[in-house]
């Protein structure tokens, strides 16, 4: 009977052990002297339905500093990106109230937004720095003065 208990715990082990964890990691850096607010929302998928558009996720970035989320793939799937929900298809990234950079996606293919616009945060297939490992893979975003000057004055 001892030998059937110590059996069975070394096979649970060995079967929990074989299970594999996926996950992907994604990163934004806040690389500017700024303070750096992602809204993120859903307007295209709301009108569609008769609702109104509606702010889902707030993102707040220190300057200098950076914005890290693991995700799960295959059985623990989540949606991929920054964002919980994939249907976000509108972001604002808004730099200390001072000036704003607009994106939106309104192109979607199975599900998956397709931006045209070059370093759109929703489209992470189209901007992140990409290094991978065995089991997972590191999305990166990096947010620049670049970024900041090139953006629109808030008014």
């Amino acid at each position: 009977m001892k030998y059937l208990i110590a059996g069975s715990i070394a096979l649970a082990i060995v079967l929990l052990g074989c299970l594999k964890t996926y996950n992907d990691t994604y990163v934004v850096i806040n690389d500017t002297s700024k303070q750096v607010r992602i809204e993120a929302y859903v307007v295209e998928s709301a009108k569609k339905y008769n609702e109104i558009p509606y702010l889902e996720e707030v993102i707040d970035i220190q300057p200098n500093s950076k914005f890290i989320i693991r995700k799960g793939k295959g059985e623990e799937y989540q949606p991929r990106g920054i964002f919980k929900f994939e249907i976000i298809d509108s972001v604002n990234i808004i730099f200390s109230n001072q000036r704003i950079i607009r994106y939106k996606c309104n192109n979607v293919v199975d599900l998956v937004f397709i931006c045209n616009d070059k370093r759109n945060i929703i489209n992470y297939n189209e901007y992140y720095d990409r290094s991978c490992g065995k089991h997972e893979c590191t999305h990166t975003y990096t947010i620049t003065e670049a970024d900041f000057e090139s953006a629109e004055i808030v008014k």
